[in-house]
């Protein structure tokens, strides 16, 4: 999704098709189970990568998706404020770095993403 999105398919039948699975996924709450419940920093890469695509589109998927993303990033945040992954890659500099540019990709700080 994340390739077709940036180079400029993003709205093509495979990147919508993608793009319509993932929103599906997040809205039966298979992302809260799959995807944060038992996260490796894979999953916070995977998070990031198909919400940047979205946010490149911005239209109904950004809509459906970011909300649901960013509230389930919140919920596993540590303490301290970090993030850990719980399998593959732990590492809390990884898993928090994703979160974070997951969490501020509305504010569009990357310049690839502004408008």
């Amino acid at each position: 999704l994340r390739v077709l999105c940036g180079g400029g398919e993003g709205d093509g039948a495979a990147a919508r098709a993608a793009s319509e699975e993932l929103v599906r996924m997040v809205e039966s709450g298979q992302i809260g189970s799959y995807g944060f419940g038992n996260a490796g920093g894979e999953e916070y890469l995977a998070i990031y990568l198909a919400s940047e695509a979205f946010l490149r589109e911005e239209d109904d998927r950004w809509t459906a998706w970011y909300p649901q993303a960013r509230d389930r990033i919140l919920q596993v945040q540590n303490a301290d404020g970090s993030w850990t992954g719980h399998h593959c890659i732990t590492g809390r500099v990884f898993c928090t770095a994703l979160a974070a540019q997951t969490l501020t990709l509305p504010d569009r700080l990357l310049p690839h993403l502004t408008r």
